[in-house]
Order: structure tokens, then C-alpha cells, then sequence
């Protein structure tokens, strides 16, 4: 529903009409008039019926909102800046699971999250797909810190199979960075998560690129063993 229609729907039900301030009536028109993609030819009309001269409250007469074909409804406006939620996805017992339609222009940067357990400790690997066909090219950069409370672990790799996180037999979590998989460039990104094992928290941290510049716009997520849990999808949006 857009502002136009609340607003004209809340003046159906004030018997046809509804005092706005003249004020306020501006910056409602405004506001629309900056939402992305707004064209007035194509999209929304106002029209302002049996107006009077303004009365000692700024006041202006019956307002009536007309909404014509091709106006932007809610999904289509800009959104706020921040994360936007674009898909999750639930499995139970599952050894990949593949996310397609995930990236696309609307968004150079997105947010991976990641709430799973698996049998033991594992790490979880991906590929970037681009039309449902998944990227097996040894063109993947990992590089891995870790640490325990006695140990240290490191690791770098050149890889057709990276990891981004490392998941326990109880719930863990991984959060990923992933910037310009859609954009024709390399892809970058970088996560951090933890699991458990015999109350011992275990941090892992992985850095990782595909080095080659192409354009990508889903991602499949993988295990040496089955997962459950769930897998969450988000896009930066810059706002209008």
C-alpha cells in the first residue's frame, strides 16, 4: 500500500474528505516525489478538491488522493539505509544448500547468516553460482585464523572448494561479509563465527576472494557431513 492510498483511505473515512495542514501536505508530496523511480506521468496524481483560503490554523479543504496505474507500491519504493532482508532458508539434514537470486544490482554488499549444527566440528565451504551453475574454479583465496583457549590456528589456501566458517555438533553461528558478487569484479569477503566443544569456545575467522572478475548471483554453502539449521540472506541497502 503506498502513502497515497493510506492517506486517501483514511479520507474516505472521514466522510470524504480530511483537513490536512498545508505543511504537511508538502512534505507527504515531497517525500513521494523522492522515492526512487517516481515518474508523476507514470504513476501518481493529487488532486485537491473545493479548496478554501487558509484558516487561522493553516488548514486547506477536503484533500482527495487519486492513485492511477503504475503507481509504486511499497516494494517497489526505496528502502531505508541498512540490511534488508532477501531470503532465509530452513533444512534439516542437508550436506549443501544452494541459494540462487540472491544478489543482483539492487545491492553491491550482502550479509550471510549462518545457525547450524552438524554431527561434530566441521568446516563449511562455498561456491559463488551465477544462472544455477555453480563456480568449481580453483580461483578461491582462503585464509583462516583461529583460536581456542590453548591453541592458535592459521592456515592460507588456493582453493576451488573455501571455507567460510566452522560449525559444532551444538548451534553455531557464522556471519559473513560478501562485497560485489553481482558486480563483474572479484568477490571479497569476510566472516567470523564460533562453536562449542566441552564448554571450550572456539573462534574461527576466515578472509577469502574469488580472484577472477565475474558477475554472480547466488551461492551454495556446503558440508563434509549433514547440517540443520537455517540460512539467512541480507542486502546493504544505500536508501533513496
Amino acid at each position: 500500500m503506498t502513502k497515497a492510498r493510506e492517506l486517501a483511505d483514511l479520507a474516505g473515512s472521514s466522510g470524504g474528505g480530511i483537513d490536512v495542514e498545508a505543511e504537511r501536505l508538502n512534505q507527504v508530496i515531497q517525500s513521494i516525489e523522492g522515492a526512487e523511480g517516481f515518474d508523476w506521468s507514470a504513476g501518481m496524481a493529487f488532486d485537491v478538491v473545493d479548496e478554501v483560503p487558509l484558516d487561522s490554523d493553516g488548514a486547506v479543504g477536503d484533500v482527495v488522493f487519486v492513485t492511477q496505474p503504475g503507481a509504486l507500491s511499497e516494494s517497489e519504493a526505496a528502502p531505508a539505509p541498512g540490511l534488508v532482508h532477501i531470503e532465509t532458508r530452513e533444512f534439516s539434514n542437508e550436506s549443501s544448500v544452494a541459494l540462487d537470486n540472491v544478489f543482483s544490482s539492487k545491492y553491491d554488499n550482502y550479509r550471510l547468516m549462518l545457525r547450524a549444527a552438524s554431527d561434530s566440528n566441521r568446516s563449511v565451504q562455498y561456491q559463488l553460482r551465477a544462472s544455477g551453475v555453480t563456480n568449481q574454479e580453483s580461483t578461491y583465496r582462503q585464509q583462516r585464523f583461529g583460536a581456542n583457549n590453548s591453541n592458535i590456528l592459521t592456515n592460507q589456501m588456493n582453493t576451488s572448494t573455501p571455507a567460510f566458517g566452522d560449525i559444532g555438533a551444538g548451534i553455531s553461528l557464522v556471519v559473513c561479509e560478501i562485497s560485489g558478487p553481482f558486480l563483474p569484479q572479484t568477490t571479497s569477503l569476510v566472516s567470523s563465527g564460533n562453536y562449542n566443544t566441552d564448554s571450550i569456545v572456539h573462534a574461527m575467522n576466515y578472509y577469502g576472494s574469488h580472484e577472477t572478475a565475474a558477475s554472480f548471483d547466488g551461492i551454495k554453502i556446503f558440508i563434509a557431513s549433514p547440517m540443520t539449521g537455517s540460512v539467512s540472506v541480507y542486502g546493504y541497502s544505500k536508501g533513496a
